[in-house]
């Protein structure tokens, strides 16, 4: 039903952002806000009924079943969004907690889940700027750490914490260049991960139910032994391909 498709959004969590890409895993968020009119979206409203009881908003402390009491219906959602439109537009997304940059521009309207945070901007040269290293190092000195950052520690990027980050006044033209190559980065990033993706099939791997914990997730890193290991029945030539084109991508 290509009505469905309104309210269907592709949903990421913050384990699938990555520096300059995202790992999407094929999930997908039934997104019905407060107010939505639902009998229009009737094909829809067959998945959610199954669950009915435990979504219906609780009359009582005594109910056993359902949602926090509220004036919402059972099928939406039970607290106020109405930040949702800029999940729509181009924004710059990340993690809530990340050992690393891990700054990504979507252009493909993902939604977020609660563990991403949103910019809702469309420059280049802030995506450049939020993954430099130097931007990384000042982050050190004011987020709070889980562990120690010097050793695989994590921030915690929470908007307290980035807002403090300095953002360079630069000349508009070197505003352009730093753009420019942040822009070229996402897409080679992109182009090795899609690669990845079709590799992960052909070994018979599905993309969505992988990792990023899943080392066969890095071809390039990746040596032949161990890849012959983990995945025993697949033919090495899958392996020096996507070994040799996701090398020359990350190289560039």
């Amino acid at each position: 039903d290509d009505t469905s498709s309104e309210i269907i959004h592709p949903l990421l969590v913050g384990d699938d952002v990555r520096r300059f890409e995202v790992y999407f895993r094929n999930t997908y968020l039934i997104f019905t806000r407060r107010g939505i009119h639902i009998e229009k979206y009737a094909g829809i409203l067959e998945h959610p009924s199954q669950f009915r009881l435990d979504l219906t908003p609780q009359k009582s402390d005594d109910d056993l079943r359902g949602r926090k009491p509220g004036d919402y219906a059972w099928y939406e959602i039970q607290d106020s969004t109405d930040y949702h439109a800029t999940f729509r537009l181009p924004k710059i997304i990340y993690p809530e907690i990340a050992k690393e940059s891990r700054f990504y521009l979507d252009t493909d309207g993902y939604f977020p889940l609660k563990t991403i945070f949103t910019i809702p901007s469309h420059d280049w040269y802030l995506l450049g700027i939020l993954n430099s290293t130097s931007a990384w190092e000042y982050l050190k000195t004011i987020c709070s750490v889980l562990g120690d950052e010097e050793r695989g520690g994590r921030l915690t990027l929470q908007t307290i914490y980035l807002t403090n980050l300095t953002i360079p006044e630069a000349k508009q033209s070197d505003r352009q260049i730093i753009g420019a190559l942040a822009q070229q980065t996402q897409q080679l990033h992109m182009q090795r991960r899609h690669k990845v993706e079709t590799y992960l099939g052909l070994i018979g791997t599905s993309p969505a139910q992988s990792t990023s914990r899943n080392v066969l997730e890095q071809p390039w890193a990746l040596g032949k032994d161990d890849f012959m290991r983990r995945a025993r029945s697949a033919p090495l030539s899958v392996y020096y391909d996507a070994r040799d084109e996701t090398t020359a991508l990350t190289e560039q």
